[in-house]
């Protein structure tokens, strides 16, 4: 998945090349294939080479298409996904925000891609810590989506996924995990147990247990959700990596101090490596390295004294 991510990255910079070349640089199918670019670097856990790259199309879609285009807003709201995986937080926060009320004065609030405006909202105010206004945004695009799609939908799951990510940052657990073993199951159901949508409901229920308290039922799923995100994303990917530091918690809440720190060495040097060693989650994972050292540390020293 890794290597095919990559290779479609240079087939869409050949592309792209090519119609600038061939069709002009204002020209629709240069944007598109621009903006395709973009999304490319993206799903190859390239974050900041697609915030360069949405940063430029979106300027040019504003210019050449207008602010109301489809094409724009749909640029426009990739652009926050970018922003906030590169760790450009406020910045993604204002585009949201500006995008949502867009695409409600265009499209009206009950059109299918105002709801995923409003699931694009609520995931960055859950990322700056905003959870409890996440939550009535998530429900809101549920709901829609539901009614419009039906509830084994792969849309209404992700729906679904996210809402139980926000109920379990606001510490609603027993909501949290019901939802995340209904969007396992659907998801295994329908999609696979590979798919990585189905790998990630996996990891969101282990994290769901591990913070209602139940971290040994959440080591399997997350030995098995770091495996397979290694072997379907790649190693280097934020997901695997962000997964591999979810089993170093879980490790160290079950004693195994030094699989913890093992899985929070190689989660830190894959993150600065990705995301760069000033990203949010690059400098929360080398925080708990640090204390897990310490904690190890200073448990040698006290069995050294008793000794």
């Amino acid at each position: 998945m890794g290597r095919l991510a990559d290779e479609a990255v240079l087939i869409l910079e050949r592309r792209v090349d090519d119609c600038v070349r061939t069709q002009g640089p204002d020209r629709l199918v240069t944007l598109t294939a621009r903006a395709e670019l973009a999304a490319a670097c993206l799903r190859a856990g390239r974050a900041h080479d697609a915030v360069a790259h949405f940063a430029g199309t979106t300027v040019d879609h504003v210019r050449v298409l207008g602010r109301d285009h489809p094409c724009t807003l749909a640029v426009r709201l990739n652009f926050v996904t970018a922003l906030e995986r590169a760790g450009h937080l406020s910045e993604a926060l204002h585009l949201a925000e500006s995008s949502l009320a867009d695409y409600t004065r265009v499209l009206g609030p009950d059109h299918p891609r105002t709801y995923f405006a409003l699931s694009t909202l609520a995931y960055v105010y859950r990322a700056v810590g905003r959870v409890e206004e996440s939550m009535p945004l998530l429900e809101r695009a549920l709901a829609g989506h539901a009614q419009a799609l039906g509830y084994d939908h792969p849309t209404v799951l992700s729906a679904l996924s996210n809402l139980a990510n926000a109920y379990s940052a606001a510490g609603q657990h027993h909501d949290a995990i019901t939802l995340h073993e209904q969007a396992l199951a659907e998801r295994t159901t329908s999609l696979g147990a590979l798919h990585p949508a189905t790998i990630g409901s996996r990891n969101n229920l282990a994290a769901a247990y591990y913070r209602a308290g139940r971290v040994a039922e959440s080591v399997p799923l997350l030995e098995q959700t770091v495996a397979e995100r290694a072997a379907v994303l790649g190693d280097g990917r934020r997901e695997t990596l962000t997964a591999r530091a979810n089993l170093a918690r879980a490790y160290r809440g079950v004693g195994r101090r030094g699989d913890a720190i093992r899985l929070f060495e190689q989660a830190h040097a894959g993150m600065a490596a990705s995301l760069g060693p000033d990203h949010p989650d690059t400098r929360g994972v080398r925080a708990e390295l640090t204390r897990a050292r310490r904690s190890r540390r200073s448990l040698r020293r006290s069995l050294s004294d008793l000794g």
